[in-house]
C-alpha cells in the first residue's frame, strides 16, 4: 500500500507523465517538432520537478526541523 511519505514522488511521477503525454500530444498536432521556446519551457518544467524531489525526498527535508 502506498504509504504518506511516498505520495509527493507519486504526483510528481503523474505530473511528469502527463506532461510527457500533453507533449507528444502537441508535436503530432502539430505536425512538427515543437520550437526553441517549447523546449525551454518543458526542460525548466523537468528541472523544476527534480528540484522539488531534492527537496522533499532528500537530505533537505531531514534537516527542516532544525533550521
Amino acid at each position: 500500500m502506498l504509504s504518506l511519505g511516498q505520495l509527493p514522488l507519486l504526483l510528481v511521477c503523474i505530473a511528469l507523465v502527463l506532461h510527457l503525454l500533453g507533449e507528444r500530444r502537441a508535436v503530432r498536432k502539430l505536425g512538427r517538432p515543437r520550437g526553441r521556446v517549447a523546449r525551454w519551457r518543458a526542460l525548466s518544467f523537468y528541472a523544476a520537478l527534480v528540484v522539488i524531489m531534492v527537496a522533499l525526498e532528500g537530505p533537505i527535508d531531514t534537516y527542516s526541523p532544525q533550521l
